[in-house]
């Protein structure tokens, strides 16, 4: 007589789940082998919504978190109010007008400007240099692939993070101690410390949390230093659990990036401190200064090298009346996540002020275009705009599924203090105390965006196409956007199948080639083509079931090991593979019936 018993190893029901595609089922009961008895794979339904390319799923509520810094870009167009008074003052004051030694010209230095406020260090203050970690083995397996979330007192109280991201690899990319991030951060008392992932979440990724150390210099800056603070914001929202097309989350995200009054109420009111705008990314001077206190020269501007400080407007006790003749913006007005459906890639394809040219009327005229302007040192391609310091989410990975992860600035504190200045000209008042700066590594198309500067762009549009625009305005639409570093279409490494390991004390025989990239074993009962691969699962009826006929002694099935590996033997990536996998084993049990005498 012939008895069927089918097995299920859903990943839902697993006792251990090491990863997506790599968990262990623990039989309600053990089913026994006996000699004859044929074991083989029913079906298999694998999770790969990710991997069609054209859906993404959310599989539970996601709250999101946009970190960002504004900078404003130091050119002529902003040097004097309307009355001839300087609006920028420069530290250290500038020889041969408003640019440093050496420099041509008088108005600005085409440079990018973060804007900061800066508070005196303390007997406590700590200076965080770097951050190691190792891995839990350095075996032939992907590891990491996930964010490290840091949160410290900064000098001036307030509370700062700093967020860095672990790339997945082989493990036998480490060395034995490990490796490290080079910080630079300045806090009070040694209060750097990791707030997620979870010791779970990390282990999952194959990183061992006891490796984790946070090193401090052992000489301490001192007290009584004025310490530049990058001022920085955030964006707070969640993403409801669903299935989203690329085009349909971004949409939903720029939505919430864009709404004007997301951080609180807008109007034209500075006596009694309501803006224009009230959001993460676009700010006025006059709001920044609100916000920093109103305290004599606490807004300042860093240059991104760290080498120059800038103030903008007099806005403080005895200065320039808060007025919107006398403001100026500050950030992006443009902001956007675009699906770039050419590169099958996620884009911030704009997040700054463009400059608008070739208005019809000088100064009045309402039908500006975005362009380009050319300065007498150089093509000016933004009028400011903002920097991401930390993309996050709850639960973590949204990110990094969306080859976004790498779109954020590193900022540094600086060994050097820059000297204070009194008075300067142009009317205004200097800094009040030498800083000490940070810098930030910037790179248009890799952290920030801006306007596309091309052969094309001084080549007039009209019949004097062969002579240089001799206006300096040059209309341009064209952005350089921050393109991630994920390809939705196809985006599995697999060659066109998976494999499914099963670790049960039942041995099969897989065998390639050999060498480095070969991959022999002897657990492998099944191969999934993924011609079948759909918009939500990958599935097989069994037809790349290898079965298995037992040979012996009765045996036992009580703990099954699953994984689901890629061409290369590894565990499929969890941007590819979700965790709704479930396997169905087909035994056939040939039970011999006793005959009636």
């Amino acid at each position: 007589m012939i008895k069927t018993d089918i097995i299920k190893l859903r990943e839902a029901e697993a006792s251990v789940v090491n990863r997506n595609g790599d968990y262990k089922i623990s039989l309600d009961r053990p089913i026994k082998l006996n000699q004859g008895d044929q074991l083989a794979i029913k079906s298999v339904y694998l999770d790969t919504i990710s991997a069609g390319g054209q859906l993404l799923e959310i599989d539970e509520d996601t709250e999101i978190t946009m970190e960002a810094a504004k900078y404003i870009v130091n050119f002529g167009k902003d040097q004097l109010y309307p009355d001839g008074s300087g609006m920028k003052f420069y530290q250290p004051t500038p020889t041969g007008g408003q640019r440093g030694a050496g420099e041509v010209g008088v108005n600005g230095d085409n440079s990018i400007y973060f804007a900061a406020t800066h508070a005196n260090t303390t007997a406590a203050t700590e200076k965080v240099i770097k951050v190691e970690y190792n891995v839990k083995s350095r075996a032939n397996r992907m590891v990491g692939g996930l964010d490290l979330k840091f949160q410290y007192t900064r000098v001036d109280g307030t509370t700062g993070s700093k967020t860095l991201r672990i790339k997945r690899e082989k493990g036998t990319f480490y060395t034995k101690g490990g490796k490290e991030f080079d910080i630079g951060v300045l806090c009070q008392n040694e209060s750097f410390v990791l707030v997620s992932p979870d010791r779970k979440s990390l282990e999952k990724h194959w990183i061992d949390p006891e490796s984790i150390k946070v090193k401090y210099d052992s000489v301490k800056p001192g007290a009584g230093t004025a310490v530049a603070e990058l001022i920085t914001k955030e964006l707070k929202f969640t993403i409801e659990q669903g299935i989203y097309t690329p085009t349909e989350l971004a949409s939903l995200i720029t939505d919430k990036m864009t709404k004007i009054d997301s951080s609180g109420a807008i109007g034209n009111d500075y006596a009694n401190g309501i803006f224009p705008v009230n959001n993460a990314f676009l700010s006025t001077i006059g709001q920044m200064v609100r916000e920093t206190g109103d305290a004599a020269s606490t807004l300042i501007f860093v240059k991104e090298d760290g080498s120059r400080l800038m103030r903008y407007n007099d806005f403080e006790a005895g200065g320039r009346a808060q007025t919107t003749s006398n403001d100026r913006f500050c950030g992006a007005s443009q902001v956007a996540l675009q699906y770039d459906d050419e590169h099958k890639k996620m884009s911030f394809s704009i997040l700054h002020t463009p400059i608008y040219v070739n208005e019809s009327a000088s100064g009045t005229g309402n039908d500006g275009q975005p362009g380009l302007l050319y300065d007498t040192i150089g093509l000016v391609d933004k009028y400011s705009g903002i920097a991401f310091t930390s993309l996050q989410s709850t639960p973590d990975g949204f990110w990094n599924n969306l080859g976004l992860e790498g779109a954020t600035i590193e900022y540094n504190s600086l060994a050097a203090t820059i000297a204070s200045n009194g008075a300067v000209a142009g009317g205004g008042a200097g800094i009040s105390a030498a800083i000490l700066p940070f810098s930030v590594s910037v790179e248009e198309g890799d952290n920030i965006t801006g306007g596309f500067k091309s052969l094309d762009t001084p080549v007039q549009k009209n019949t004097n196409y062969n002579k240089p625009n001799p206006a300096g305005e040059v209309s341009s639409d064209a952005t350089l956007p921050i393109l991630g570093d994920k390809t939705f279409l196809n985006n599995y490494g697999n060659e066109g199948y998976y494999l499914i390991e099963l670790s049960m004390g039942l041995n099969q025989s897989l065998t390639g080639g050999n060498g480095d990239i070969s991959f022999n074993s002897n657990k492998i009962h099944g191969i999934v083509g993924t011609y079948f691969q759909s918009n939500s699962y990958t599935s097989d009826t069994g037809a790349g079931s290898i079965p298995y006929i037992h040979n012996g002694e009765e045996t036992n099935l009580a703990d099954i090991g699953v994984r689901i590996l890629d061409a290369n033997g590894q565990v499929v990536d969890s941007s590819i593979l979700g965790d709704d996998n479930t396997i169905f084993l087909e035994l056939i049990k040939r039970e011999v019936v006793a005959t009636q005498k």
